[in-house]
Order: structure tokens, then sequence, then C-alpha cells
């Protein structure tokens, strides 16, 4: 087994990647810029969008899996440039799927956002995006016997997250920095919270499995406020930092959630004070 994973710059690409490391698991990572966090030598800095360049690589490193991490992120990015999130998270996937498919390749594992749970009441291109990276999974698994599985995330939080903006991330960097919380609305929306590792945990599982399963939800199905993150980090640091309220950007998931309909993936999920008191650590060691 060898596995390619692309986006290996990323927040979770760095998690997973860290983890495959210590377990000795071959991988080779693919991304537009380098590790900022991680030395290794098996990487290529590459445009996935260079459909011949990838192929090439995939045949030279004889990949049996891919862990497709790689996309424009965030509601923010994609609304302010929409062809580079088009040929980001579309164009991108499209090439990884046909040349998985013409090289057989055994499982592909793409990931979602619970962002497209509430795709109708709140659009951004973001979301619209993953939105149809699930769908073109289906269309491949259907169509040409592929083994795509979907990850649709809740809101990931944990260490390798320094260039990350969402919520957990933001605000222990403002606490640690003695900063006053910049909070949407007033706070009181809630969100399921899931920690990095256990994402990590749950791709290597589907690596590592026969059983073909197209989507899946990763969720704790408990939902925290927002308020509720920023005690629980106060008390985590001892530190009373205070919030300020901002009016909520165009595009974000509103308060109220439609209950995605697919298959729960059953897990002893990490307990969110762990979670973040792990997250404090990273940051406070980095």
């Amino acid at each position: 087994m060898k596995i390619l994973v692309t986006g290996s710059s990323g927040f979770i690409g760095s998690n997973l990647i860290n983890v495959l490391t210590k377990k000795k698991i071959k991988f080779v990572g693919i991304d537009k810029k380098n590790n900022k966090y991680l030395k290794f030598k098996n990487f290529y800095k590459l445009d996935l969008a260079q459909n011949s360049k990838l192929e090439s690589i995939i045949k030279k490193e004889k990949i049996t899996h891919i862990v497709h991490l790689a996309a424009l992120s965030g509601i923010d990015s994609c609304h302010n440039d929409i062809k580079l999130a088009y040929r980001s998270n579309l164009t991108s996937l499209i090439n990884l799927l046909d040349i998985s498919n013409r090289l057989l390749i055994d499982r592909v594992v793409i990931i979602s956002s619970f962002s497209v749970n509430d795709f109708i009441d709140n659009p951004s291109i973001y979301g619209a995006t993953k939105l149809a990276n699930e769908n073109i999974g289906l269309v491949f698994n259907k169509l040409f016997k592929t083994n795509v599985t979907t990850l649709k995330l809740a809101n990931i939080y944990g260490p390798f997250s320094s260039h990350k903006n969402s919520a957990i991330h933001k605000f222990v960097r403002q606490n640690l920095k003695n900063i006053n919380y910049s909070v949407h609305n007033k706070g009181n929306q809630r969100r399921d919270f899931v920690f990095v590792l256990d994402v990590v945990k749950i791709i290597l599982t589907l690596i590592k499995s026969k059983k073909r399963i197209e989507n899946i939800n990763v969720s704790t199905g408990k939902t925290t406020s927002v308020m509720e993150v920023c005690n629980l980090i106060n008390s985590l640091t001892s530190n009373s930092i205070k919030s300020k309220f901002t009016k909520t950007p165009i595009g974000l998931i509103s308060n109220k959630r439609k209950k995605a309909k697919l298959k729960s993936f059953k897990f002893d999920y990490t307990n969110l004070r762990n979670g973040i008191a792990k997250t404090i650590d990273w940051y406070k060691k980095k």
C-alpha cells in the first residue's frame, strides 16, 4: 500500500502525514506549496489541474490509495476568487478521479463539508464546489465502478493550524495573545466540533477497509455554542478574554441546520475539552 496525499501542506494533510510517518506507512505528498510544519522527502510541488504531470507521478510512485485533501477552502477565499475555486476544487478533482479510474486505484477518499447541508438557505461558492464534489464522486462510482468515499466533515480543529482562521483556531490565538475574541453575531450559534486526529484515524480505517462506502458523516453528534467554546478556552488558559461581536460574513452556515441524510461513522470521538487542551498545548509549543 502506498498513499497519495493531495493538499499535504494543509491542516488535515499535515496531521495525516505526521501520523503516516510515525506509523511508517508509505506515502507521497502533493501540494502547490511546501509544508511549513513538517519536512519530508517524498513530496511533489504541483498544481493538480496539470493532468499529465499528476498521472505520471501516480504511475511512477505506484500509488494504490489516494486521500484528496487539496482545495481552496473557506467561504471568503472561494467567494473572492471564483475562477480559482473552480480550478482548485472542481477541475483538480475530475482530473484525479479520471486518472484513478484508468489506473484502477483501490480507493479514493475525498473531503466535503457540512456547509452543503444548508446550501439552499445559505448559498456560497465554497458550498457549491463541495456539493459538486460529492455528486461527481457518486457519478464516478455509478458509471465507472470506482471506489470513491466522500467524508462530510463537521468543524475540524487541532494542531498544525496556525494558518487557519476557523473559530477554535482563531480563538486560541486571540486568547494566547490577550486579544478580544471576534465572535460572529452573538455567539449563540451551535456547531459540531471534531478533533483532527479523529479524522485522520477515520481516513486510515477507510484506507485499510475493503468495504465499499460512498458517503459518510464525520461528526460527534454533539453541538457546542461559540460562546461556550470561548469560555472553555478561557478556563483552560486561565485568561479572561472578553468577546467583541461582529456581523456574520456572507455565506456562512446559519444556526438552523438540516440533518444530513448520510451514514454516520461510529467512532469514539475525542472530548471537546481534551481536544482543545491538546490544541492549546500545540500552539504554546510552536
